[in-house]
């Protein structure tokens, strides 16, 4: 498009000013790519990006999962396999949520770095290893199939139970002409602080309204003039919705 070029060339005389040569453009869209010098494209149609591999032919995006091979691994080897996993837009949240239990109750353990984890623990381990047995997933890259949408909604889910909370926000685009398209935008889940004995479940779902609310602001910031027409937020908790709307400024939870 005409503001990808733009923003192409403003990017290039940024770094020729300092001397460097910007080059290595890629894009899925075929037509603009020919407009490019041929030593200017990048030679491979699949690169990194933040952190997942985007298929510019696919236009998907593909995660790499951890490999865990371990039949009894140490501390140390889990929390390793735990990084391996690099997923910004948390996509692999209900994956990884387990995993993050599993490696707190390590530490209430108080396992040293080179020990191997408890027997007790070996079935968990297992599960755990099971939910793992893929190599990579990948997922859609766009979100909506096409630009002739009517409005867009985006739409926050919000849960916790007595351990964990977590968030989920979704772009549900209406057209005037066939079904609403939905997709997947970004998703966020954390653990209670194992000694924590004041966070209760409405509080954690309050803290669960509380960064998918973080996420949307973020991420509205970022549409730029895709302005949503509704921000919707969902949560079961009458709690934490009862001290949202309490008129008193004061902390009640």
């Amino acid at each position: 498009s005409r503001r990808g070029i733009t923003g192409i060339l403003r990017s290039r005389a940024a770094f020729t000013s300092m001397g460097m040569n910007l080059r290595e453009f890629i894009t899925n869209r075929l037509d603009e790519m020919a407009k490019f010098p041929a030593d200017e494209v990048a030679s491979e149609t699949i690169i990194k990006l933040l952190g997942y591999q985007w298929d510019t032919v696919g236009d998907s995006f593909t995660i790499k999962l951890a490999q865990l091979l371990e039949d009894h691994p140490t501390k140390r080897q889990c929390a390793s396999r735990m990084a391996e996993t690099f997923d910004p837009l948390g996509l692999l949240a209900p994956l990884l949520v387990q995993f993050k239990l599993f490696l707190q109750d390590l530490w209430i353990d108080g396992l040293q770095w080179k020990d191997k984890i408890p027997k007790d623990l070996l079935p968990r381990w297992e599960i755990i290893r099971k939910q793992f047995s893929e190599v990579s997933i990948s997922i859609p890259r766009m979100l909506r199939p096409r630009g002739d949408y009517e409005r867009v909604h985006f739409i926050v889910f919000s849960d916790a139970s007595k351990d964990t909370y977590a968030c989920t926000t979704y772009l549900l685009y209406e057209y005037a002409h066939g079904p609403p398209k939905i997709g997947l935008l970004a998703a966020k889940s954390k653990v209670k602080p194992a000694a924590s004995t004041t966070l209760t479940i409405p509080r954690l779902e309050l803290l669960a309204i509380e960064i998918g609310s973080r996420i949307a602001e973020s991420a509205i910031a970022a549409m730029g003039t895709e302005t949503p027409s509704t921000i919707r937020f969902f949560s079961d908790s009458m709690v934490a919705l009862y001290w949202i709307l309490r008129f008193e400024q004061m902390k009640c939870w």
